[in-house]
């Protein structure tokens, strides 16, 4: 089975076969120790149920399996730190595919709002090399919120430099999406 397989494959992890909503069997295993809890039955409810026993009793991490997204806002605020909803890792992946191809690194909806966030490659074209992000000509609606360069993480002011091989970060709206794929010609 599934958790036998996992258990050979993964040495350095306790993986239990169990609802896991029962705080003695969570201890008994070692839950208050933990680095990372990862909640992965098919019942939101057990999932969103034993990730919060495991943090009540000290695990450091917990992510969620979720499948249905209505869930998904409250659950920070519950202190569950990652929810993973495997239809929302789908419907990214085929915006990614919508959005624009090869300058399209990734893409996000932000559930509950219409915005969305998206990497795009920095084109090689001149004028956006050495231009400070504050003379591009970004849509209202649209923000810069990180600049990835060298697998390094900047955040940005508006006389932060682009450089050939940066990745933007972009929080837009939906109004604003139009405006910004014709910025980057995506």
């Amino acid at each position: 089975n599934r958790c036998e397989f996992l258990s050979e494959q993964l040495e350095q992890t306790v993986v239990l076969n169990c609802d896991g909503l029962e705080p003695q069997d969570l201890l008994d295993e070692g839950i208050d120790q933990a680095d990372l809890v990862i909640s992965v039955t098919n019942s939101d409810t057990t999932n969103i149920l034993s990730s919060l026993l495991a943090k009540h009793h000290g695990a450091k991490k917990c992510i969620t399996h979720i499948n249905s997204p209505g869930f998904i806002p409250m659950l920070g605020k519950l202190g569950i730190d990652v929810p993973l909803s495997p239809r929302q890792v789908a419907a990214n992946m085929i915006l990614r595919f919508v959005r624009g191809g090869g300058k399209i690194v990734n893409v996000a909806t932000l559930m509950g709002s219409n915005a969305e966030v998206i990497e795009i490659k920095v084109p090689k074209q001149e004028h956006f090399i050495d231009l400070p992000l504050k003379l591009l000509d970004f849509p209202q609606g649209s923000i810069v919120g990180a600049i990835i360069r060298h697998n390094q993480v900047i955040i940005p002011s508006g006389n932060t430099k682009l450089q050939p091989g940066d990745n933007l970060v972009v929080f837009f709206t939906q109004q604003a999406l139009s405006d910004l794929e014709s910025l980057f010609d995506a």
